[in-house]
């Protein structure tokens, strides 16, 4: 927003290069992390079980595990938003 309101640069498409990057993240890291994350919640396969115990065993038995997880949870998309041609 900075740029459109303080250098007078083009909002749309700024914006639409914004909502694209949004989007791009969405579908290649939070959805599919969130539908892994319910079916290690929900799914009593064997396999997933064995799955679900490791991780929640990391969890309680590191305790920097959590922390690891979350900068690698909010880690920047590293994109300047310039506008491709």
């Amino acid at each position: 927003m900075l740029r459109i309101l303080k250098r007078g640069e083009p909002a749309d498409a700024l914006l639409d290069r914004y909502a694209k990057v949004r989007r791009d993240a969405w579908t290649q890291f939070t959805n599919p992390q969130s539908i892994d994350f319910k079916l290690r919640c929900h799914s009593m396969h064997p396999d997933v079980v064995a799955q679900r115990d490791g991780f929640f065993g990391m969890l309680n038995e590191d305790p920097s595990a959590s922390v690891k997880m979350a900068v690698k949870m909010n880690e920047l998309i590293e994109d300047e938003f310039e506008l491709l041609p």
